[in-house]
């Protein structure tokens, strides 16, 4: 009986001690938010794709947005500004090139406070702008812009950030998972 338990124990606990669990603070360069247009549910996906101008508060951003409901991902380009702003343009089948010409178009501060107007002349399909985002506000609101159709766009976050610093905790794996409770924690020893 000692010989069983005493090889049931080694195995347990080289298995215990193999596995590795860590608290991680990780820089994402990508989010995903919730939220609606219009009252209808859409989640937006959204990479920091460079910085405008050695800028480092004017972020480039390329991704995605769909209706919940039928999930057909619509491709989207713009700018993400630090101070609070968040423009988000859809260029229907020349997405590629029109982004592309949005993106060298806007080189200096002064050109990001242009993007719509610069935008507007690339005729895009539709669009989004949050302007002034409050990042204690959760919901962030905004418009959405579909030919002479303008409706009312939320992003339910307080936090409407791309690149940002998240902790992580990694578990055995590779999985990864937001650890809320040890955050809070940490914040109230800080």
């Amino acid at each position: 009986m000692k010989k069983i338990f005493s090889v049931f124990f080694f195995f347990f606990l080289t298995f215990f001690i193999g596995q590795k669990v860590e608290l991680k603070k990780v820089t994402d360069s990508s989010q995903t938010f919730t939220g609606e247009i219009g009252g209808i549910p859409i989640t937006v996906e959204l990479s920091y794709t460079g910085i405008v101008d050695c800028d480092q508060y004017q972020h480039y951003v390329d991704g995605w947005y769909y209706y919940d409901k039928y999930k057909k991902k619509i491709p989207l380009t713009g700018i993400y500004d630090y101070y609070g702003n968040l423009s988000l343009y859809n260029f229907g089948t020349k997405q590629k090139q029109k982004s592309k010409l949005l993106k060298e178009q806007i080189t200096s501060l002064q050109k990001v406070e242009k993007t719509d107007e610069m935008a507007q002349k690339l005729s895009p399909q539709e669009y989004l702008i949050f302007e002034k985002i409050n990042t204690d506000k959760n919901p962030v609101t905004g418009s959405f812009y579909f030919g002479k159709k303008v409706l009312p766009a939320k992003l339910f976050t307080g936090n409407a950030m791309i690149y940002r610093l998240n902790n992580y905790l990694y578990l055995p794996n590779n999985k990864k998972s937001t650890p809320m409770i040890l955050s809070i924690k940490q914040a109230e020893t800080s």
